[in-house]
């Protein structure tokens, strides 16, 4: 099943998914960036958002440079990325 089709059984109360953090080479395959550098916004792979995030004016993240950072408001992350599930 691949990963649209199984978040989108997971919203819908189909199946449910257990999350673990991805081992650092996990994240560069995936991603083609190293852990501390995978930029917050500009990714094409579903995103999960945390709904706590916008009790924050801004957030910090990664910019796909090691040696930047993005400061962004929480409400333009979850505008700006495929966000198929939140929590709170």
């Amino acid at each position: 099943m691949d990963h649209l089709k199984r978040f989108e059984a997971h919203r819908t109360g189909l199946i449910s998914l257990e999350s673990k953090l991805a081992k650092p080479k996990e994240v560069e395959r995936i991603t083609g960036f190293t852990v501390g550098s995978v930029p917050l916004i500009g990714l094409t792979f579903p995103c999960i958002f945390d709904r706590t995030l916008l009790c924050y004016p801004f957030i910090y993240g990664g910019t796909g440079e090691p040696i930047s950072t993005l400061k962004i408001a929480p409400a333009a992350l979850e505008k700006l990325n495929p966000i198929v599930c939140s929590f709170e």
